[in-house]
């Protein structure tokens, strides 16, 4: 089964599916669909592989998390001169 994210919940309850969503699953204007709703599965901090990648590097610049589009386009800019 293939499981998709909803993009909104209009405000009379309908539902509004991405076109990216209704084209690959060849859905027209009145087409009927079953949806399944389930919770979902929350991953404890302690197991996220994510998180586990905070603190790993000691370099770079200090203001690198808050600088991060700064640091990555003048450098690209630079490459391309």
């Amino acid at each position: 089964m293939e499981t998709k994210v909803i993009s909104s919940l209009l405000d009379d309850g309908h539902l509004s599916l991405s076109a990216e969503v209704k084209e690959k699953l060849q859905l027209g204007v009145g087409d009927k669909v079953e949806l399944v709703i389930k919770p979902l599965k929350e991953i404890p901090d302690e197991e996220n592989p994510l998180l586990k990648l905070i603190g790993l590097c000691d370099s770079g610049p200090p203001d690198g998390s808050a600088e991060h589009d700064r640091d990555l386009y003048l450098k690209e800019k630079e490459l391309k001169k």
